[in-house]
């Protein structure tokens, strides 16, 4: 006679393994490339809004309002993306200086309290990946089908310290020097060759492709500070689960579950880098709106 099984919370076979799924990542950038933005977005010298690029703006605000008549032609993505949305951005800032002043005088002072530095860190992109799968994963005593889901979560990230250029050297300036530098540094009253770079024509788009604006932001040294500590992080997260949809009878199984982390760190510095061109939306509409003007 054939023995009578009854098995409860049964390992079944073929468990789940670690598959990170492609296409996750599909946002990372280059490690000097995501270490140079992430640099340029906290660098002490960095303008809120540059009153020289300002001016320029309020210049070209006739001809604006020009385009914006029916029977006139222009681009209108491109003016609305780097001509009214700039425009409105630095209006609605200027009425936040004090909380801008505040901010900056805070970091300014960082740099030289802190044993570290100034330490700032910022995420760069996220993404994630999903599959589903009908599985036989048993077939020995009993059967065993489920179906198994992957879902792998990305993220990059990159952190440094802002220093004195001088290191322990550097003497800390008096508080009012140190106002004035936070005041000259948040309207862009200084010399910075980034300011410069976003008056020119057309920077914007060359800034699609590489990252010429974020590497002159990110090096100057007009405020005598330096980025130490640089490193960029990637970490892959996958979570592997089971459903189970279909069990011998008699037989009673517990569905896997799998969490499988990959971390990579890596010190970098700045770097000249072409970007991958993948777009953002607003990025193909614009390139889009010049094109069909071209035509």
């Amino acid at each position: 006679m054939w023995p009578v099984y009854g098995l409860n919370n049964y390992p079944y076979l073929n468990q789940p393994t670690p598959d990170f799924l492609p296409g996750s990542d599909a946002q990372f950038m280059d490690p000097a490339a995501a270490l140079t933005k992430v640099a340029s977005w906290t660098s002490p010298g960095r303008a809120e809004v540059s009153f020289l690029n300002f001016i320029y703006e309020l210049r070209e605000l006739p001809e604006m309002l020009w385009k914006r008549k029916p029977n006139s032609k222009g681009n209108s993505v491109a003016e609305q993306n780097f001509g009214w949305d700039p425009l409105l951005s630095d209006v609605a800032k200027l009425f936040k200086f004090s909380q801008q002043f505040e901010r900056r005088l805070k970091e300014l002072n960082a740099i030289y309290d802190r044993p570290g530095g100034l330490k700032r860190q910022r995420v760069l992109a996220e993404g994630h990946s999903r599959s589903t799968e009908t599985l036989a994963v048993n077939s020995w005593i009993c059967g065993v089908t489920v179906e198994r889901s992957n879902h792998t979560m990305s993220r990059q990230w990159a952190s440094l310290a802002w220093k004195p250029l001088f290191g322990a050297m550097a003497t800390k300036p008096d508080a009012t020097a140190l106002a004035s530098k936070a005041i000259a540094a948040i309207h862009g009253w200084r010399a910075n060759p980034g300011i410069l770079w976003d008056a020119l024509p057309w920077s914007w788009l060359v800034d699609y492709f590489a990252n010429v604006g974020d590497l002159i932001e990110a090096s100057s040294n007009s405020f005598e500070y330096f980025p130490d500590m640089c490193c960029v992080m990637n970490t892959s997260t996958a979570v592997i689960s089971d459903h189970v949809i279909n069990c011998s009878v008699d037989f009673t199984v517990t569905p896997a579950r799998l969490e499988a982390v990959w971390k990579h760190r890596q010190p970098t510095s700045f770097g000249f880098r072409f970007l991958t061109p993948l777009l953002s939306g607003k990025q193909l509409v614009t390139l889009a709106g010049i094109a069909s003007k071209w035509r």
